[in-house]
């Protein structure tokens, strides 16, 4: 047997994912040195074809390559107008090689069609998109074939950059041929995707209609790739470089989500906006990367969307937007426009058409727990909140808003009287929402004990004030009517009844209490359920007067443990 050990595999070659403004800069990044680079004629010829086939000549690229040179006239490529007139016959077979899946000549294929690309110029323009298509299938390959997906987005950075006219004069057409591009499964394609499109897209003047052309289109493919594909290209449109945004980003951006929100049919405009969710989401995502760039000409920029609404579909659409700048950098936050955040707010609130709804009510609980949590705006949200509980629509969505912002720290002081108000709305007009406001209640009670009761083994009742006059009088009349009403009602009242002022002492409600506790464990049911009302009952009555607790019987409350 050999002892020698097998030679290593070869390292396999790596993909480098340049960006389109990598490649263009490796040919004169800026227009003046692209434009300078591009008309630069070789020293010995007059073409770029001849000097690259010059080239590919002196090195051994196989049968493909040579019956390739083998079908041009290559005596009579000396001038432009040569080649002008036997244009026919070189697109041809050069395109035919670039179809060919087969081909091992494609790096060289793919210089000679950027050669005949920087000789032909705006003449090139016929057989563009055949030649498109026939490089969109090299990327297909991915990294089976590093060389040749290299050398194919180099020739697609050239045509974007020499084209760009005609790109945008048939921009329809054009955004449809790069669909496989903006759809690709491979990140590094689509990011290519939008970096170049973009290119283009900045020297239309009329940006919101191409936006909306993009979104129309993309919406007739419907494909997850494709919205991620159409995200980066609104992104690239405004991204600058080092961190930073294109001069123009204000102006873009305001054009991008106008367009989109204009478009007529409400399906299209839905999807169009996701796709601006996503490219709200990766510019948040690219200032949190950096350190120079901040958010806030993005949040003025939405903030004034919202305050122009039309509708409550068009606040809807700034709100989803407007929330994803609700971010931190470095454990600090990164929005800024607080003050112009609630006045954007209060303008919503007096709107003719303004109604409740869940979207309007998350993003409000959004404002209040990530960005408005501060002491200093309490009194405006709690004048906020107290105008929300009175707009028309389902009054019982705004339990989501209450149900979560107990923890902000003004809430006892700013937002518990809006809850009264809220109370007196329900038991006097909406009483089939009196569970869902007894169950905020008792939340509101297990959640905000002060400090000082635990300290001083003292209550301080947090719902003795005028405002919240209809829940107590509510919870002391049921307290006699505990063993008829559902379990999960009595245990919001039991929750609750500690709290709401110097009525909880008196010797009739204590008495109801300690009735109900001897009912609970003296019964039959033994449920999970059951048992967690029983400890409940037993908690507050301790609260109240732990001396009652002596009339439950300790035998009773053994059998029921077991």
């Amino acid at each position: 047997m050999d002892d020698q050990e097998d030679p290593p595999p070869p390292k396999r070659q790596r993909f480098k994912h340049l960006t389109f403004n990598q490649l263009v800069a490796s040919i004169g990044g800026d227009n003046a040195k692209f434009s300078k680079r591009l008309m630069h004629r070789p020293d010995d010829c007059e073409l770029f074809f001849t000097e690259a086939l010059t080239k590919w000549n002196d090195q051994s690229f196989g049968a493909d390559y040579t019956s390739f040179v083998d079908s041009l006239p290559c005596d009579e490529l000396d001038t432009h107008a040569q080649l002008l007139l036997h244009r026919r016959t070189i697109a041809d077979s050069l395109l035919k090689r670039l179809q060919d899946p087969g081909s091992k000549s494609i790096p060289a294929f793919c210089e000679l069609l950027s050669a005949l690309v920087r000789d032909l110029k705006e003449d090139f323009h016929d057989d563009m998109w055949d030649f498109f298509g026939a490089l969109t299938n090299v990327l297909d390959l991915g990294e089976r074939d590093v060389e040749s997906v290299e050398a194919a987005f180099y020739s697609l950075s050239l045509i974007v950059k020499v084209m760009w006219r005609a790109l945008l004069k048939e921009f329809n057409s054009s955004f449809v041929c790069f669909i496989p591009l903006f759809g690709s499964s491979r990140p590094y394609v689509r990011r290519f995707a939008a970096e170049a499109f973009s290119f283009v897209m900045r020297k239309s003047s009329n940006l919101k209609k191409l936006c909306c052309q993009v979104v129309e289109q993309a919406f007739k493919v419907h494909d997850d790739h494709l919205s991620e594909g159409c995200a980066e290209l609104f992104f690239h449109v405004c991204k600058g470089v080092v961190g930073g945004f294109h001069s123009t980003a204000e102006e873009q951006i305001q054009c991008i989500i106008s367009g989109v929100f204009s478009i007529a049919d409400p399906s299209i405009r839905e999807y169009g906006v996701n796709i601006l969710e996503q490219a709200v989401q990766l510019i948040v995502q690219y200032v949190q990367k950096g350190t120079k760039s901040d958010l806030s000409f993005l949040e003025i920029i939405i903030i004034k969307f919202m305050e122009s609404s039309t509708s409550m579909a068009s606040v809807n659409y700034s709100s989803r937007l407007l929330r994803l700048c609700f971010v931190q950098r470095r454990w600090k936050n990164l929005f800024s426009s607080e003050k112009r955040l609630l006045s954007a707010i209060e303008k919503v609130l007096v709107f003719d058409f303004f109604e409740l709804c869940f979207e309007f009510i998350d993003f409000l609980l959004q404002c209040t727990v990530h960005v408005l949590s501060g002491d200093e705006w309490g009194s405006s949200l709690g004048s906020v909140y107290s105008i929300v509980i009175s707009k028309k629509g389902d009054l019982s969505l705004v339990f989501h808003l209450f149900n979560n912002v107990v923890a902000v720290s003004y809430f006892n002081s700013h937002i518990l009287p809006v809850v009264g108000q809220l109370s007196e709305k329900i038991f006097s007009e909406e009483r089939s929402l009196i569970p869902s406001i007894l169950k905020l209640y008792s939340l509101i009670c297990l959640s905000r004990r002060p400090i000082l009761d635990g300290l001083s083994k003292r209550r301080s009742p947090l719902l003795d004030s005028p405002s919240h006059k209809s829940i107590r009088e509510y919870v002391l009349v049921v307290l006699d009517h505990l063993v008829e009403i559902e379990k999960p009602l009595a245990a919001y009242i039991l929750a609750t009844w500690p709290w709401i002022g110097c009525e909880t002492t008196s010797g009739k409600s204590v008495e109801h209490v300690v009735h109900y506790i001897q009912a609970l464990i003296s019964g039959s049911d033994f449920s999970l359920e059951a048992s967690q009302l029983a400890l409940i009952a037993v908690s507050s009555l301790y609260q109240v007067d732990k001396s009652q607790l002596k009339k439950v019987e300790f035998s009773a409350v053994g059998e029921f443990v077991r």
